[in-house]
């Protein structure tokens, strides 16, 4: 396995040999290893194989510490802790070999059901608290404590029920130091769960993993975590500052004494916290005796309620922070920060967030000052909070009831802490103001938020948009049977897929290696035409869309010319003229846009595949407008973005429509959060994690779009930050860099004359700045419509409907 040392490490396929081990396919996946079901060859049993990072393996301090550390954490026998087996490094590949656990997590225990009895979620506690405290005897702390992290084994008949394993003490910070993955301000943690001395780059202790139990345990019972933010930095802030919002508040069901548990165990300064994990569940069980959850099964608070309870919403993609949160974990939802340009403090960050973020919860430009001229961000939802006018300062303190005290005042609960909140704020903020580590400096300034952009109209005549050509940039080009709507790559980028409109056919190209376009290969036949694919997060599926649903394609099966390729169909009663598929995060769950209908069809493809798609998996659809189209997932995959036309005889307007994908899961028809304008004839739709923007192409308005993603659940009216005007007719887009570029397909197409049909290159940056944006244009074939990237980024497909071919542009050609 030398020549793979280079290999991503989710990047390994079926069947291949890592040590004694076989893998089988990846099962979990995280910031920095993934997880593959496996089959032991020497002991023939199968087990839970997880590959870290190759850069990880580079280094051979690295290798010494991790193989030390893994020693460390095996030694310790708790029947609720996960069992590692075996731990090594083989031809250039870290592994961990571990208990293959065949049930769900916690965290999809409670997205699928909503909140926990309290005598159920008391019992996964206490397994995991005792796992807790027998590795802090020997001296260990997880640091990533968190319900994917807690595992429910399936276990036999006659067996208890809810038998929890804790997975993953991962890698310590001291580990990750030594390869100069930790600098000054960075965590090894989740934010929804990380203690603030974690966050203020302090000693940790047991006590750490404590805070971050409650956390999850709060969440068990609530729905959600104590502390939910639209922005990452807004979620510090309230995991350093802000009370713990009561229990009580969202599930009446539960004592006041509940409230006052959660409120020490989640202290801020860590001696006010129990001092043991154990002693904090035997107070929650104490603190829940008679409560109607507590003595055994009784209806729990629904997600709906709880989501629309004091928390807020889960944060979104939202802006960076300059903290590098690992992510040694395989929590199914982890979302990577995307690498960012480290800003630095000065007179051109007029915004409230570097760029011109603004607070969740923002309304309208303006400040609200308070005694001696503090500032008060807009507020978040249900929380106290302020931040300085200037970054000089020290910062005031949310006293308990949302009081503020007055500077050098101190909340109570920091009393015994070495030093006062204002001080330890301090060092937080100027983290956030000097340090660019793996993201976007956030910089606070006096309260300015981002403006708002005008909402184009349409184009009457044909037009070009001004830029260079960029002549670096030779594209190539495949020329394909059929005419081509969509192109999906493998996970391995060894294999693509073209869907063709006219040809009801499903071309599978076979990569040319070498920066060289892929190569056509063999056409799988479809009952009917196929227009936008997927593949489903495994690699196992491709899924396009067809008919009132999508055909369901068997990759390996494509890939090697076999028959019976096509598995079979996901079907809507009713429904017609599918144009575009995606998947939930985890793969579970499938939608597809219906034009013909106006409306996005729900299935749920892990039971349909079950059923050897003898059911359709049909569980409902969302009513839409005229003609949707576009669609996309958030990358914490809660949101659904999808685009709609809506033509009539003034002007085709349209609209872009937020779909809440855990209500879509449940009751398709009751979870459309917000519909808000998108110009004409909006096509496609993507998210980036700069700035937590929604970006839409608006075809007749020649236009790029983009959107605040919390403005369009909190503020729609206000959700536009920029619009950018870029070639004749763009369809198709896909963002670059880790979305500080995205290119554009200007197809060209116009009811009066066509015009010739370009890629434009768009600095988003700049878009958001209000800064012209279009870099440049590159020389496209005919009607180009829809992006695929392959794995690294390193070349862009695209598929030119009206010429027939498939375009390739090598993106290291443009610097």
């Amino acid at each position: 396995m030398s020549d793979q040392n280079a290999r991503p490490a989710g990047d390994f396929p079926p069947g291949t040999r890592v040590a004694d081990f076989r893998l089988e396919e990846p099962v979990g996946r995280g910031g920095m290893a993934v997880v593959y079901r496996a089959w032991d060859l020497q002991l023939d049993r199968q087990v839970a194989l997880k590959i870290l990072d190759p850069a990880l393996a580079e280094d051979a301090g690295f290798q010494e510490r991790f193989l030390r550390e893994q020693r460390a954490a095996a030694a310790v026998d708790h029947p609720n802790i996960i069992p590692v087996f075996a731990a090594g490094e083989a031809d250039g590949v870290l592994f961990i070999a571990m208990r293959y656990v065949a049930g769900a997590d916690v965290r999809t225990l409670v997205d699928t059901g909503g909140p926990l009895p309290a005598w159920r979620a008391a019992g996964i506690l206490a397994q995991v608290a005792s796992a807790l405290d027998a590795a802090h005897a020997r001296g260990l702390v997880h640091r990533d404590v968190k319900p994917a992290n807690m595992l429910l084994d399936a276990g036999r008949p006659g067996e208890r029920a809810d038998h929890v394993y804790l997975s993953d003490f991962g890698l310590s910070k001291p580990a990750l130091a030594a390869l100069g993955l930790t600098q000054a301000g960075q965590l090894v943690g989740t934010l929804d769960y990380v203690a603030p001395e974690q966050i203020e780059n302090r000693p940790v202790d047991g006590r750490a993993d404590l805070y971050a139990l409650a956390c999850a345990g709060y969440e068990m019972l609530a729905g959600a975590p104590p502390f939910r933010r639209d922005q990452r930095f807004a979620l510090l802030w309230a995991q350093l500052s802000e009370p713990v919002p009561p229990l009580t508040a969202i599930r009446a069901d539960l004592p006041p004494a509940v409230d006052g548990v959660m409120a020490r165990a989640l202290a801020k300064s860590p001696a006010d916290r129990y001092q043991r994990c154990g002693d904090f569940v035997a107070a929650l069980r104490e603190a829940c005796q008679g409560a109607p959850g507590h003595a055994g099964p009784s209806a729990a608070v629904t997600p709906a309620a709880a989501a629309e309870g004091a928390l807020t919403q889960p944060a979104d993609d939202g802006l960076p922070v300059p903290w590098t949160v690992t992510e040694p974990g395989t929590d199914r939802a982890a979302t990577a920060t995307e690498p960012g340009t480290a800003t630095a403090p000065g007179p051109a960050a007029e915004g409230a967030l570097a760029g011109g973020q603004d607070f969740p919860g923002a309304s309208a430009p303006g400040t609200a000052t308070g005694p001696g001229g503090w500032i008060k961000p807009p507020s978040f939802p249900g929380q106290p909070g302020a931040v300085p006018a200037e970054a000089t300062g020290p910062l005031p303190v949310a006293a308990p009831g949302g009081a503020e005290s007055p500077p050098g005042g101190r909340a109570p609960a920091a009393r015994a802490s070495r030093t006062s909140w204002n001080s330890r704020m301090m060092v937080a903020l100027a983290a956030l103001l000097i340090l660019g580590v793996a993201g976007t400096a956030v910089a606070i300034t006096r309260g300015t938020h981002r403006a708002v952009a005008a909402m184009p109209g349409c184009v009457t005549a044909t037009a070009t948009a001004s830029a260079p050509r960029l002549g670096a940039v030779h594209p190539r080009f495949v020329t394909l049977a059929g005419m081509p709507f969509a192109v999906a790559v493998t996970g391995n980028g060894r294999w693509s897929f073209v869907s063709t409109g006219d040809g009801h056919s499903i071309d599978v190209l076979r990569s040319g290696g070498g920066g060289a376009p892929p190569v056509p290969v063999r056409s799988i036949g479809l009952p009917a035409a196929a227009q936008g694919e997927a593949i489903t997060p495994g690699g196992r599926y491709l899924l396009a869309a067809t008919g009132s649903g999508a055909a369901v394609v068997s990759v390996a099966r494509a890939e090697q010319g076999r028959p019976g390729a096509v598995l079979g169909s996901l079907t809507s009663p009713g429904g017609a003229g599918a144009v575009e598929v995606t998947l939930s995060r985890n793969g579970a769950f499938a939608f597809v846009t219906l034009q013909r209908t106006g409306t996005m069809a729900v299935f749920d493809l892990r039971a349909a595949l079950g059923s050897g798609l003898r059911e359709p998996g049909y569980l409902g659809s969302v009513r839409l407008g005229v003609n949707p189209i576009g669609m996309t997932v958030s990358r914490d995959g809660r949101w659904l973005y999808v685009t709609s036309q809506r033509r009539d005889a003034r002007a085709e307007q349209g609209s872009l429509t937020v779909v809440d994908v855990r209500r879509a899961e449940a009751d398709p028809a009751a979870s459309v959060r917000a519909v808000v304008a998108a110009g004409c004839d909006p096509g496609r739709v993507i998210t980036t994690s700069l700035g937590a923007m929604v970006w839409v192409t608006a075809r007749a308005s020649n236009a790029l779009l983009a959107f605040s993603a919390a403005r369009l659940r909190t503020h729609p009216g206000s959700a536009l930050i920029a619009s950018v005007r870029v070639g004749q007719a763009p369809v198709g887009l896909t963002a670059l860099n880790g979305g500080r570029r995205i290119l554009v397909a200007n197809s060209g197409a116009h009811p009066l004359r066509d015009t010739p049909a370009s890629l434009g290159v768009v600095d988003a940056e700049a878009a958001l700045q209000g800064r012209p944006a279009l870099l440049g244009l590159i020389p496209a074939g005919s009607r180009p419509v829809e992006f695929a990237l392959e794995p690294g980024g390193r070349m862009a497909l695209v598929t030119n409907s009206a010429s027939h071919q498939l375009e390739a542009v090598n993106l290291a050609s443009l610097g």
